[in-house]
């Protein structure tokens, strides 16, 4: 495994919640290596993750999360419940409400 693969691999799990990082430049300026330990891929591997964790803890990541517009259809028995859960979670905003007036049709496909 290369230095580049370990460190990959490393921003692939990010830091906060797993997520991947993104927008992340990684500079390697100096390094050595051990006679002794150098052949072991695992010990290499755990140092490039030792570090990338010491170098990420100390650049204060943030987790971005997805704006996203949605549309819920949903009985008017529970809208206070789902309005509550939809802007207590993450802060969501509730841009409006329509009521649709639903009709119902029976097995003859005749509307109420």
């Amino acid at each position: 495994m290369t230095i580049r693969e370990a460190i990959e691999t490393n921003l692939l799990s990010g830091s906060l919640l797993g997520y991947p990082m993104v927008n992340t430049r990684v500079t390697v300026v100096d390094g050595r290596w051990s006679n002794i330990r150098s052949k072991n891929p695992l010990i290499f591997q755990q140092c490039i993750t030792q570090l990338c964790r010491a170098l990420l803890k100390s650049s204060n990541p943030c987790l971005l999360e997805p704006f996203m517009n949605v549309e819920i259809t949903l009985p008017d028995g529970i809208v206070g419940e789902v309005l509550s859960d939809v802007s207590s979670a993450r802060g969501g905003h509730i841009l409006g409400i329509k009521s649709l007036g639903a009709r119902f049709m029976d097995d003859e496909g005749v509307f109420d």
